[in-house]
């Protein structure tokens, strides 16, 4: 039937200057055979692509992602020229939140993502819920106990008629205990990691090859590789039962999974479920600048206010080699961090996907946006962003740079000083005259 409409298309075109029926015949083979190449060729781009979307079912990591970061990577540096004459296209009645609990999970990449809201409450004059502590006591940048729901009296005051704005310390999720303390319009953000990265950046961290318990089993293996030797010899040097620690499910555990919930696989999925309803964004590491623009347009900021250095960062972990036993093994006794994982990252690929193709632009530019003030704030300059099609013109000052390279736990002492301070004014304001 193709070759029939395509060969009465060709006589209309060439009527009287085709001698013979056999010539017409070989040109509709001829044609018949470009087609079939051609969609031949179609059919093999269109599986190669599906198969390249396909989720991995190992970790159900959706490498739509990949695909179209692959894809972005490759664009030329052309794009600026794009991104600096676009005009200004952001929703004008979009207004920031300014009231935020950001849930910290452990070595997921959270004390980078910490600096964030340390810089827009004190640039936006916002009361942050910071623990009532003396600075630099021990374990001073967690509210309460290390475990402990968060409770108002473990919060440092602030004035009457007051609510606080900004949550960002260490502090176990409790959907009660944050209600009670923490405005009912509060926006709730976290962010996870691949459970196994996590789990070895944890047992660096928490230097759980120097444990007593470890090093008196383990002594003669410990150099190789402790934490295959902790994997391979889990009895011995933890107890089976302790199934919630700095290094087993520790992800769930700071989100606030109990061990009732650990135990029953029903109970876990309906954790997730109400965590689901309950956070409005939790970002992924392997993701990170894409997890910053789904922030940026969650909450309504800017480019400028997603703006980072990386913090907390060990730079001399030792690189260890691990085998597909070692993965299974962290995976037998931690479980629960997987489902987790597993769960929110098939929800920040349909979040990514409902964004439609311009984050991944926006990603692109965000990325350009990170070299500039990368080098530039670490020659202590002031630099200026032209307005692009998601926002205004912005700068950059050197004390914003300062702000962005500061510490976590410097950040915490001056926070903790100024939310001191301003109570403190509160209550001479409040004082009657004499």
């Amino acid at each position: 039937m193709v070759c029939h409409r395509r060969m009465k298309h060709f006589n209309s075109m060439c009527r009287g200057f085709i001698p013979s029926m056999w010539v017409k015949i070989l040109l509709c083979v001829f044609i018949t055979l470009v087609l079939m190449l051609n969609l031949q060729t179609n059919i093999k781009s269109i599986f190669d692509i599906t198969e390249f979307l396909k989720i991995n079912t190992n970790i159900n990591k959706p490498t739509a992602i990949e695909f179209r970061s692959i894809v972005d990577d490759n664009q030329q540096e052309s794009d600026e020229l794009h991104f600096r004459s676009s005009s200004m296209e952001s929703d004008k009645s979009c207004l920031p939140t300014t009231r935020v609990v950001f849930l910290k999970v452990h070595k997921t990449g959270s004390s980078t993502i910490a600096n964030l809201f340390q810089r827009f409450g004190v640039t936006h004059n916002l009361n942050f819920a910071v623990p009532r502590k003396s600075k630099h006591e021990n374990g001073y940048n967690y509210i309460g106990k290390p475990g402990e729901a968060i409770r108002k009296e473990s919060l440092s005051p602030i004035p009457d008629n007051q609510v606080y704005d900004i949550l960002w310390n260490h502090v176990v999720y409790d959907r009660t205990a944050f209600r009670s303390v923490m405005p009912n319009d509060t926006v709730y953000i976290t962010i996870i990691r691949e459970p196994f990265d996590q789990f070895v950046s944890a047992f660096e961290y928490f230097k759980m090859y120097g444990i007593q318990l470890f090093k008196n089993n383990m002594a003669s293996s410990i150099s190789a590789n402790p934490i295959s030797t902790y994997l391979k010899n889990i009895s011995k040097s933890e107890s089976p039962r302790k199934s919630l620690s700095h290094i087993r499910n520790k992800m769930v555990a700071d989100l606030g999974m109990t061990l009732t919930q650990l135990a029953d696989p029903y109970k876990r999925m309906d954790f997730l479920r109400q965590l689901n309803k309950d956070f409005k964004l939790v970002m992924i590491m392997e993701y990170f600048d894409e997890s910053l623009i789904l922030l940026r347009r969650s909450l309504c900021w800017t480019h400028k206010d997603i703006l980072y250095f990386p913090k907390n960062k060990n730079i001399f972990r030792p690189r260890r080699i691990f085998d597909l036993e070692d993965h299974k093994r962290h995976r037998a006794i931690s479980f629960a961090d997987y489902e987790l994982y597993d769960f929110f990252y098939k929800e920040f690929n349909k979040k990514i996907l409902r964004a439609g193709d311009d984050i991944f632009e926006e990603v692109r530019y965000f990325r350009h946006l990170q070299k500039i003030v990368w080098d530039q704030c670490m020659m202590k300059k002031h630099v200026i962003f032209p307005p692009s099609k998601w926002g205004a013109s912005f700068h950059v000052t050197k004390e914003e740079c300062q702000m962005m390279r500061t510490g976590e736990l410097a950040f915490l002492d001056y926070i903790m000083n100024i939310t001191s301070a301003k109570y403190i004014r509160f209550l001479k304001e409040k004082m009657p005259e004499k």
